[in-house]
């Protein structure tokens, strides 16, 4: 007599293949996507910089451009400052749940010139422990430093 049909071993080795084949891809698309959290994060900082850097080398309104990295609610605030030191807020995002600033830190552009104080923060990955460290010069140039 013949039959037809597979065995009870082979579909379970079948099934375990795709179960294996499954978790690989899973686990592959995870890392995938916790890269492209720290990668947004860097474009959303680094874009946040520039323009209130750009707005006050182009002398956009009569006051200073600045941003704001605060570090307990993940937040960028770009603003303007007036010469009485009053900050007006006219744009907050929001960092990825995922990553960290290491502590809360100004920087103001100055108008024209564009120059800021020097200062560093860092941007930590909570799933991959991945550090980013971006640095604002004195003459408002931006650098990103990978810590491995």
């Amino acid at each position: 007599m013949m039959y037809k049909g597979f065995t009870l071993v082979e579909t379970v080795v079948v099934l375990a293949l795709i179960s294996i084949v499954s978790g690989v891809l899973v686990l592959s698309f995870f890392s995938a996507q916790n890269d492209n959290v720290m990668e947004e994060a860097k474009v959303m900082t680094v874009t946040a910089l520039e323009s209130a850097r750009n707005r006050a080398v182009t002398g956009i309104g009569e006051e200073d451009h600045g941003v704001r990295m605060t570090k307990n609610d993940n937040k960028i605030e770009v603003f303007t400052i007036n010469e009485a030191g009053e900050k007006t807020v006219f744009r907050v995002i929001s960092l990825p749940r995922r990553i960290e600033v290491d502590n809360t830190v100004d920087f103001i552009f100055k108008r024209i010139t564009g120059d800021s104080e020097a200062g560093a923060f860092k941007l930590k990955s909570n799933i991959t422990e991945e550090e980013v460290k971006i640095e604002v010069k004195e003459s408002g140039s931006i650098k990103i430093i990978n810590i491995e």
